[in-house]
């Protein structure tokens, strides 16, 4: 029963609970350790260990991944190699000594992409170390349906120099840049009304 137990233990029992190792009950009066709990307090990592030969080299170390609807991600793995790539992409919460705990979240997502990955690089790297006990074997769907998006919200912008005419005393003299900047193919943008003007700046 939770009931009993001290506010430092209660508050440890509500970091276990975001962990996924126990399930606090509703009525937040009792709780219970999850199976994955279970494994990690008895060391039961059979079911890792039998399924690594396949994603893993000695190397790299191990890894396999549980993620959730809600962008939490649970990683099984031993490997600083194996968490600091994931922390490329991934915002890190809690770091066991066989677990880490975190979230991809638009703004890690956002800044592994400006460094070259792509959406479909992190959904395959996801997939590929799922862990057994995910039945589908891959990713919930909107998870990778939000990584494109991300990653489409990223393309649209597009950084460029330019040159800002915006102190043009009459309309003609507004109408004659714009038709310049026009037909050398330099306009990136005009604004009539406030008699605004962008060029390329090359």
């Amino acid at each position: 029963s939770a009931s009993s137990l001290s506010s430092i233990q209660k508050s440890l029992l509500k970091a276990l609970d975001e962990l996924g190792l126990v399930l606090i009950e509703p009525d937040g009066k009792s709780f219970y350790v999850t199976r994955v709990g279970a494994c990690l307090m008895t060391a039961e990592r059979n079911a890792v260990s039998a399924h690594a030969e396949k994603h893993f080299s000695a190397e790299l170390g191990e890894l396999q991944l549980v993620v959730e609807t809600n962008f939490r991600v649970y990683a099984y793995t031993t490997s600083s190699f194996q968490v600091a790539l994931l922390s490329l992409f991934i915002n890190l919460r809690y770091r066991l000594p066989n677990m880490a705990v975190g979230h991809l979240t638009k703004s890690t997502v956002r800044a592994a992409m400006s460094n070259g990955i792509t959406a479909d690089q992190i959904i395959d790297f996801l997939n590929a170390h799922a862990h057994p006990m995910v039945a589908s074997g891959a990713i919930p769907s909107n998870i990778s349906d939000e990584l494109r998006l991300w990653e489409a919200e990223q393309d649209r912008v597009r950084v460029q120099k330019a040159v800002q005419f915006d102190e043009l005393s009459s309309d003609e003299s507004f109408d004659k840049l714009k038709k310049y900047a026009t037909d050398a193919h330099v306009l990136l943008w005009a604004h009539s009304r406030r008699r605004i003007v962008v060029i390329k700046a090359d």
